[in-house]
C-alpha cells in the first residue's frame, strides 16, 4: 500500500515525527509553563528565576533557579548551574548543584563537579568530575543520625575525663 495517494483526500493531521532516543526533553522532565531559552538563542551573563527553566540554546555565565532546570538535548551550557532539580540532556561545562537531585539522561555530557542530595545517571550519559552527596535544601532537617553520633562522642569524652580524674587521684 503506498504511503501517499493522489486520488484520496487528506485524512486527519499528519502523524508527529518519531523522537530519537535522548533527543528533546521528555514530558516528565519539563512541566508546562516553563520558561524557554530556544535553540537559536545565546545568552552570556547571569540568569536567575523562581520558575522552571528549559534551555535548548547556549548559555555562558551563571544560572540559579529555585525550581527545575532542564538543559535540553540541544542545550550547551558553560556556567555554574544551580536549581532545585537539575535535569541534563545536553552539554554542561561547569559545576552543577541541586537542592534535591541531579538527573543525567542518556544524551547528557557533563564536565564539572556535581553537588546534590540525590544523583540519577542513565546509561549512556557522560560525566567527568567529582560528586558530592549532601543536602543543600535549607528547609530540610538535619539527618537524625547526627545527634546520636554527637551523643556517643560526648559519652566517650566524659569517660576519658572520668578515667583521667581517677588516674590523677591515684597518682597525686
Amino acid at each position: 500500500m503506498p504511503l501517499f495517494k493522489k486520488d484520496q483526500p487528506n485524512e486527519g493531521p499528519p502523524a508527529a515525527p518519531a523522537r530519537v532516543r535522548g533527543e528533546g526533553p521528555d514530558a516528565a522532565s519539563v512541566r508546562s509553563g516553563a520558561s524557554l531559552i530556544g535553540k537559536n538563542v545565546k545568552i552570556s551573563g547571569e540568569i536567575t528565576g523562581d520558575e522552571d527553566l528549559l534551555i535548548e540554546g547556549k548559555v555562558e555565565g551563571k544560572i540559579n533557579v529555585s525550581q527545575t532546570l532542564t538543559i535540553g538535548a540541544g542545550g550547551q551550557v558553560t556556567a555554574e548551574v544551580h536549581g532545585d532539580t537539575v535535569i541534563v540532556l545536553g552539554r554542561v561545562n561547569g559545576n552543577v548543584s541541586a537542592a534535591q537531585r541531579v538527573i543525567l539522561k542518556p544524551s547528557a555530557m557533563v564536565t564539572g563537579n556535581i553537588t546534590c542530595a540525590a544523583f540519577i545517571v542513565n546509561e549512556g550519559a557522560s560525566f567527568d568530575g567529582n560528586i558530592i552527596m549532601k543536602n543543600l535544601d535549607k528547609k530540610a532537617a538535619p539527618p537524625a543520625a547526627a545527634p546520636l553520633f554527637q551523643a556517643k562522642e560526648k559519652e566517650k569524652e566524659i569517660e576519658k575525663d572520668k578515667e583521667k580524674a581517677k588516674n590523677n587521684a591515684k597518682n597525686p
